[in-house]
């Protein structure tokens, strides 16, 4: 009985070797010939795209978005008016006026712009002298002043909001999605930047930061006529730049006067 029960436990044990799975030793050795195959196979494939020569192109730098100068600005005033969209009736129309005068008269970043709230340039429900920023770029107070035509323009538009808190913020979207005073983003400038741009059917690329040079470059043309170097001195100041040449560059002249050496050669 003994030697019946032996054999038959030998049979039992020699199938289960037979059948058994892999051991974990077993496992990692088909996973190191599985996973040195693939490295193989990567570093051939490297080699090959290494061995093949890439012509490099040098990426073309584009036009920096330019000022609107002259007539330019006109058309600009009067495309924004009289634009047909769909939200022109919620208002549309005016704000997007409003703050494309407001800053080509006052040259704020757009960052700044956007910061501005009521309470900024209103006071006892009339419109401010003037008026003192925190450059969120800088961290630097800088104290801007409105004209008269410019303190007409914002009560005109802040009468036609209806209700408003002084908390808000001056220029918001129409349908504020969070709080009646949530601000406008960047993109929504950029967007418009590139409307009028499309509109007025200009040549050169505006965005973000035209208006801020349309204000720079207004000025500069106005500093200039009693004295260019003046000008240029006095407006690098006022935009905070470290040297006139980055001014310069900035208002594009450096472009202009490069455009007009080419077109004052006549050698033909």
């Amino acid at each position: 009985m003994n030697n019946v029960f032996m054999k038959t436990l030998n049979a039992v044990q020699k199938n289960n070797e037979e059948t058994k799975p892999m051991v974990r030793g077993e496992e990692a050795k088909k996973w190191e010939v599985v996973k040195n195959g693939g490295k193989q196979r990567g570093f051939e494939k490297a080699e090959n795209m290494a061995s093949k020569k890439v012509e490099k192109t040098k990426r073309v730098k584009n036009i920096p978005v330019q000022p609107l100068v002259g007539d330019e600005i006109r058309l600009a005033k009067e495309y924004l008016l009289k634009r047909q969209t769909y939200y022109a009736g919620y208002g549309l129309n005016e704000r997007d006026y409003t703050l494309f005068c407001f800053n080509i008269n006052i040259g704020l970043r757009v960052s700044d712009l956007l910061n501005l709230k009521i309470s900024d340039i209103m006071e006892g429900g009339e419109i401010k002298e003037g008026t003192v920023v925190i450059e969120e770029k800088t961290g630097k107070r800088r104290e801007i002043f409105f004209k008269e035509q410019v303190r007409e323009l914002l009560e005109r538009y802040i009468s036609g909001l209806g209700a408003w808190e002084y908390e808000w913020y001056v220029f918001h979207p129409l349908f504020p999605r969070r709080e009646p005073y949530e601000r406008m983003v960047r993109q929504n400038i950029n967007r418009l930047m590139k409307e009028i741009e499309r509109g007025i059917k200009l040549k050169v690329p505006l965005g973000t930061h035209s208006l801020r040079k349309t204000f720079a470059r207004a000025v500069f043309d106005r500093l200039t006529e009693e004295n260019a170097t003046l000008g240029i001195e006095k407006l690098k100041e006022l935009l905070g730049h470290s040297t006139t040449q980055i001014t310069r560059a900035y208002i594009g002249l450096q472009r202009e006067e490069t455009k007009n050496i080419y077109m004052a050669t006549d050698l033909i």
